[in-house]
């Protein structure tokens, strides 16, 4: 379950262990995988692999007969299957992520910057401290 979240899914994986308390080995419980992964649109989460890997761990809890490791030879297809993903959504988005941009812009343009550089900091060593002239 862990490593499927983890490489076909990383943002739910994100999600899910920033909502645990901090510590070594946490695991997060049945429910809270329940309601991120719900309210996910990811099509990997319609998988029966995923259905799969739910009933395991709501029955084994973390025990896991058989580890899965990432490999050199399966990174290539994680990272192209993350790329793919992401200009699909990408696309389906193009018009809300645009408009984001545009407000991050404007609210950028807003912010009063004066009291973070004050005119005393942007003098050179050698100008006047009244004038700002040499």
């Amino acid at each position: 379950m862990g490593f499927f979240l983890k490489y076909e899914i990383p943002e739910v994986f994100q999600l899910i262990m920033q909502s645990l308390p901090a510590g070594r080995h946490r695991a997060p419980p049945l429910p809270l995988i329940r309601i991120v992964c719900s309210a996910s649109k990811d099509p990997s989460l319609r998988k029966p692999k995923f259905r799969r890997y739910m009933e395991l761990y709501e029955r084994d809890g973390l025990y896991c007969r058989r580890a899965t490791v990432m490999t050199p030879a399966k990174k290539p297809f994680y990272d192209e299957m993350r790329r793919r993903k992401l200009e699909k959504f990408i696309c389906r988005n193009r018009k809300l992520i645009s408009a984001i941009r545009r407000q991050m812009v404007e609210d950028a343009s807003k912010v009063d910057t004066s009291s973070l550089y004050p005119v005393e900091r942007l003098r050179l060593p050698w100008q006047n401290p009244t004038t700002g002239k040499p």
